[in-house]
C-alpha cells in the first residue's frame, strides 16, 4: 500500500539554514499495485459498470514527466518553512496533472515539561489546461505532555466548482478519517476539521 517513485533528486545547500532539492519524476507505482492494469479481472466488483475497463486514476503505474522544487527555511531552532513548486505533468492520466505552489510553516517550542506546536500551510494549485485556481488551507495547534499530545486541525482543499485542489503523490489514502473512504478530492473540495 505504498506509493513510490521513479526519480531523480538533486540536493543543495545554498548555506546551513537553507537547503534547497530539485526533484524529476519519471514514473509514479500507485497503491493499486503494478498489476493494476487497463483491465479489470472478471471478479472485480467494479467489472460490469466500468465494462471492466480500470479508471486511469485507479492503475498501478503512471508515466509522468514531473519537476518538483523544494526548499527548507530554517528561521531559528523554533520556526521551519517548507517552499514547493510542483509542475505534475502525468502522461497515463492527464486530469491529475497541475502546477502547484504552497507554503508550510511550522514552530515548535519546550516550555519546562510541555511540547508546544502550531502549523500553518497555504497552497494554490491550477490544472495544467486552466487558469482556475483552487486553494489548500491547513491550520493546527497542540500542546503535550509526556507520551500525550493534543491537536486541533483544520484542513481545506479548495474548489473552483468545477475541480478541486488534488494531492496525486501524496498516499491517496493515509488523511481523511479511518475509513479510506477519500482516494481522490470530490469536485467540491472537502473541508476537514
Amino acid at each position: 500500500n505504498n506509493q513510490n517513485f521513479d526519480a531523480i533528486k538533486l540536493d543543495k545547500t545554498l548555506n546551513a539554514k537553507l537547503p534547497l532539492s530539485y526533484s524529476y519524476i519519471s514514473k509514479v507505482h500507485r497503491i493499486f499495485g503494478r498489476e493494476a492494469g487497463a483491465r479489470l479481472t472478471l471478479d472485480d466488483i467494479n467489472y460490469n459498470k466500468l465494462s471492466g475497463i480500470r479508471p486511469l486514476s485507479n492503475r498501478g503505474v503512471h508515466d509522468h514527466h514531473t519537476h518538483i522544487l523544494h526548499l527548507n527555511i530554517d528561521f531559528t531552532d523554533v520556526i521551519k518553512a517548507n517552499v514547493l513548486y510542483l509542475d505534475i505533468d502525468n502522461e497515463t492520466a492527464p486530469a491529475l496533472s497541475n502546477k502547484t505552489s504552497a507554503i508550510d510553516v511550522s514552530c515548535r517550542e519546550n516550555i519546562v515539561n510541555l511540547r508546544f506546536v502550531c502549523q500553518f500551510a497555504y497552497g494554490v494549485q491550477s490544472n495544467q489546461h486552466s487558469s482556475d485556481m483552487r486553494d489548500y488551507l491547513k491550520l493546527s495547534a497542540g500542546i503535550g505532555f509526556s507520551r500525550w499530545n493534543l491537536f486541533a486541525r483544520y484542513e481545506k482543499l479548495g474548489s473552483d466548482g468545477q475541480a478541486s485542489f488534488i494531492t496525486p503523490l501524496a498516499s491517496g489514502h493515509e488523511h481523511q478519517g479511518w475509513s479510506d473512504h477519500f482516494l481522490s478530492t470530490p469536485t467540491l473540495g472537502i473541508e476537514d476539521y
